[in-house]
């Protein structure tokens, strides 16, 4: 709590799920703390279990813990995300991605997705950013890549 007081900017919560490591209130406390969140579509169906659609989730949880935005990532379906006045934005990979390895997909994808909110990128582009690095990375071996021309094309489309 003493970092979240000294912390001017947004608090992103990245929820990642794991049995028999988590309790649902805990979980829902570090929402409350958050501004932006971010999980996969069973994360959410665990925390708020029923037969509500996802945005109907999203915008539940979005207006409860007053968040900025909420981002559902759903694999090879792509993402959902609300934008700060709860308007939907979605984002599917392309149909012709050559899946290596998934391991930290969702971290690349989070981490563009920090970067994109620290940028004040438009949500949609940010999505798409995030998407399609995301995309490249499973399509290699390992959660990091070590050739930084992997990354180049990135940088500079992104400058």
């Amino acid at each position: 709590m003493a970092l979240r007081k000294s912390w001017n900017g947004p608090v992103f919560l990245d929820v990642n799920l794991r049995a028999p490591w988590w309790q649902a209130d805990e979980v829902l406390g570090w929402i409350a703390g958050a501004d932006w969140l971010k999980l996969n579509d069973e994360e959410l169906d665990l925390l708020l279990p029923g037969e509500q659609s996802i945005d109907n989730k999203m915008h539940l949880l979005q207006q409860q813990y007053r968040l900025n935005g909420v981002v559902v990532t759903r694999g090879g379906q792509g993402v959902l995300a609300l934008d700060p006045v709860g308007d939907l934005s979605s984002i599917a990979p392309s149909g012709n991605i050559a899946v290596v390895d998934t391991v930290d997909a969702g971290d690349a994808f989070a981490a563009v997705l920090l970067l994109g909110i620290a940028e004040s990128w438009p949500l949609a582009l940010t999505l798409k950013r995030a998407q399609d690095f995301a995309s490249a990375l499973v399509g290699q071996r390992g959660a990091t890549v070590a050739d930084p021309r992997f990354y180049q094309g990135f940088i500079e489309a992104w400058s």
